[in-house]
């Protein structure tokens, strides 16, 4: 009987004479199905990390980097620099940056900069960012790629910091950090249809990341500075400019997941960086001027309240009583000396824009030191309680505006 002609559920005769009953389909159609992993989605977060191991199996650059700032941090504090906010003169004893000393010749301090902070909270922030994102851009763009973003940028954000805050004294690793996120997400842009979708996600969140930190940097720009906690803005936005167009111009990853090394652009980036180094050096000494004189402003501030100081103890050591010796101590040692800083910021020619701030403060505070000094003196020589409260008032105000004056810039 021919196979086409069986029904299920019907009975074959054999030539042997034997009746075979044929079973109904159901009792297969039923049966349960094979358990087992399902494939993995196209697009599963499993398949969007092994694209990322596909291109770098190994992540070291990002704990090596931490390492080295933890290790900084750990000699400030042996040293006795202040783990909650270290000041100025200590942070650039341990190399941050400082206008008159790269002026000299230490541009190094435009690197080194990067891998010293103020305080526990500044340094934890900043290896915060880097721990959460090193190791995905560090697998996007390869270890080597990855370390010269961070150092390049870190190059350049110093010389920002440093174009618009002369003083210097800027320090930290968020300049370089902004540099990687700026790099990951160019790279992302760039490979746009050759990543796995899941990846797209990554780039809306980095979108709105860099909007909110690109708006809040220029914001923090325009705006006053803060007495009690000063952000290198410049900075922030430097580190990321460099970083886009680090990778903007890079040749893009193979199929084998590995960057092309090629000499020429990387001899051509490297010399690109040293450049804006010996721009930075350049600016240095050229805005040297005006650092100069509010250097001398600010010795000649600190001759003159230790002169102060140094009257009153001899006045208070001959018994008190008569003040008009006090008065003519101070009329020969304390106002000439407050005159010389006035004299030192009246003009002091170009000014950088970000010390148009610290200029006026200066003045003002020069200012106030003057009056209250020479209210003084002729509250001494006439006896008038008058003449001496309107000399406190100023001389507390100037007090005031010397710890409202914000230190140089933290990145």
């Amino acid at each position: 009987m021919p196979v086409a002609a069986v029904q299920a559920g019907s009975t074959v005769a054999c030539p042997c004479g034997a009746v075979l009953a044929v079973p109904p389909l159901a009792g297969y159609l039923d049966l349960p199905p094979v358990e087992g992993p399902e494939p993995a989605a196209p697009d599963s977060a499993a398949e969007y990390r092994d694209w990322l191991r596909h291109l770098t199996r190994r992540v070291w650059v990002t704990p090596a980097l931490v390492a080295v700032n933890l290790l900084v941090f750990a000699g400030m504090a042996a040293d006795g620099v202040s783990p909650a906010l270290p000041t100025p003169d200590e942070a650039i004893r341990w190399g941050a940056e400082s206008g008159p000393l790269i002026g000299d010749g230490q541009v190094w301090r435009l690197l080194t900069a990067a891998f010293v902070h103020y305080g526990l909270f500044h340094l934890a922030a900043n290896l915060l960012c880097l721990g959460l994102v090193g190791p995905l851009f560090e697998r996007l763009l390869g270890p080597a790629t990855f370390l010269g973003v961070y150092l390049a940028a870190a190059v350049v954000a110093g010389v920002a910091s440093l174009a618009w805050n002369p003083l210097g004294g800027g320090a930290g690793a968020s300049g370089a950090v902004n540099g990687l996120f700026g790099a990951g997400y160019t790279l992302l842009l760039r490979l746009d249809g050759a990543t796995p979708r899941l990846a797209a996600r990554t780039v809306r969140r980095l979108t709105w990341f860099l909007t909110l930190s690109v708006v809040g940097d220029i914001v923090g720009l325009l705006r006053p500075p803060r007495p009690e906690w000063q952000i290198d803005h410049m900075a922030h936005l430097a580190g990321l400019a460099t970083g886009v167009l680090l990778v903007a111009v890079a040749r893009l990853p193979t199929e084998t997941g590995r960057p092309p090394v090629s000499r020429r652009r990387l001899l051509a980036g490297l010399s690109a960086v040293l450049a804006v180094a010996a721009g930075g050096w350049g600016w240095a000494r050229f805005a040297n001027e005006w650092v100069h004189a509010a250097e001398e402003a600010d010795r000649q501030v600190v001759a003159a309240n230790t002169a102060y100081g140094k009257a009153h103890a001899r006045w208070q050591a001959a018994g008190g009583g008569d003040l008009r010796p006090l008065a003519d101590a101070i009329d020969r040692e304390v106002l000439p000396a407050v005159r010389a800083a006035q004299a030192a910021v009246a003009d002091p020619g170009w000014v950088p824009t970000g010390m148009a701030v610290h200029l006026d403060l200066l003045r003002r505070y020069c200012g106030l030191l003057a009056g209250g000094y020479a209210k003084m003196v002729a509250a001494c020589r006439s006896g008038d309680g008058g003449d001496m409260d309107a000399a406190n008032a100023d001389l507390d105000a100037a007090e005031r505006l010397a710890r409202a004056t914000p230190d140089p810039g933290r990145k």
